[in-house]
Parts: structure tokens; sequence; C-alpha cells
């Protein structure tokens, strides 16, 4: 499984998930209502020489504004050989950075710590950034009930996308051993 392809399977589901979203708040379904984090778990078996790869990822809480068009941005896990990575899909490619080829700097809350500054590598795709130590932001993340993930967009201004990650250490004890001891 490619990271190309992973993407564009998340970005179908975003597609979907998008659309949900939009229903549902034009028939007010949203209003007061506070629905559990759903966490979608995926599994690729090990195929023509690649590996087994497990990805768990979960959609922000609201849908996003921007070019190409709206987006949901996604915040996910993907294991690969019992070695993690954490990464965000956001829809939109970071604002290249003087001096940083490929490395964007990034902010990151979890719950009401400060915030983290860190400098996150774009994926293969332009649109997905990848943590910079994942493993100690997977153990961070397994404790923590909300993630905040800060970004510049190319052309345009800083934005925040927002994750509900309570029920993560759930979603990958169903797939126990594909992160290795992370979990």
């Amino acid at each position: 499984m490619t990271d190309r392809t992973f993407i564009s399977s998340l970005r179908a589901a975003t597609l979907t998930t998008l659309a949900t979203l939009t229903a549902l708040t034009l028939l007010g379904a949203t209003a007061g209502a506070q629905a559990a984090p759903r966490w979608t778990v995926t599994v690729w078996p090990a195929k023509d020489g690649a590996p087994r790869t497990t990805v768990v990822h979960i959609h922000s809480k609201l849908p996003v504004d921007g070019w190409p068009g709206g987006f949901v941005p996604s915040l996910a896990v993907k294991c690969v050989d019992q070695a993690p990575s954490v990464f965000v899909a956001t829809g939109q490619a970071a604002a290249p950075e003087a001096g940083k080829e490929g490395q964007f700097s990034v902010f990151y809350r979890l719950d009401n710590k400060p915030r983290t500054p860190e400098v996150w590598a774009q994926a293969t795709s332009s649109d997905t950034l990848v943590a910079a130590d994942s493993p100690t932001l997977l153990h961070e993340l397994l404790e923590a009930k909300r993630f905040r993930f800060e970004f510049t967009p190319d052309h345009s201004t800083r934005t925040i996308y927002d994750f509900p990650v309570v029920g993560l250490k759930a979603a990958l004890a169903k797939v126990a051993g594909a992160c290795g001891s992370q979990t």
C-alpha cells in the first residue's frame, strides 16, 4: 500500500464525511448533540513484497474551506512493520518556508497543555504532513482527549484543526501489535 493509494482512499472517505456533515448541519441534527468520536481502522495485508499496513484515522470536528474546495481533515496513525507514523491529511499544501524544503513549521496542543512547536515533513502527498517524532506523539495521543493541529496552508492564513482523540487506544487495541509496543 503506497502513501498515494492510502491518501486517495482517505480523500474518498473525507468526501463522504463532508457530505454527511453538511446534510446533518442543514437538518439541524448537530445542534447540541455531541457524538462520540469514531475511529476508522483499515488493514491492508502484506502483498507483493509490501508489508502489512494498518491505519487508524479520525476526521476533524468540522470541515474546512480552502482551495480547491471543502475538506474534512484527518488525523491518522499508520503502522507498518510495527513502526507508527502519525500524520495529518490537511487537504491543502502547506506554505513553503525559506530553507526548509519539504519541512513545515506546525504547532499542536493536547487537551489544555501549552502549544508544542515542531517541524513536520511533507508526505508523498503535498497535502499530508508527518509528525517529527511519531512514537512520542502517539504515546501522548493515547492519553489525550483532544488534539489541535495548527499550520499555515499555501496562500492562506494559519489554520487550526480540532480532533477528538478519545477512543484511540481502543481503536488500536483492535489491531493489537500493529504499532508494536506503542499501543
